[in-house]
């Protein structure tokens, strides 16, 4: 799985932060808060386990 986020700038109709994943031949794009893309990469990069 690849996982990243996008900022889309304030001035812009869909402004906001979005999280975008992607596993095999989906695409998914969700709006998320800081700290919720901030947990998830800590979880899926496993720090979470060191």
């Amino acid at each position: 799985m690849y996982l990243n986020w996008i900022d889309i700038r304030d001035d812009h109709p869909a402004a906001g932060r979005y999280r975008v994943a992607v596993d095999d031949n989906d695409t998914i794009v969700t709006p998320a808060l800081e700290d919720t893309i901030a947990r998830e990469l800590h979880h899926r990069g496993e720090l979470d386990r060191l």
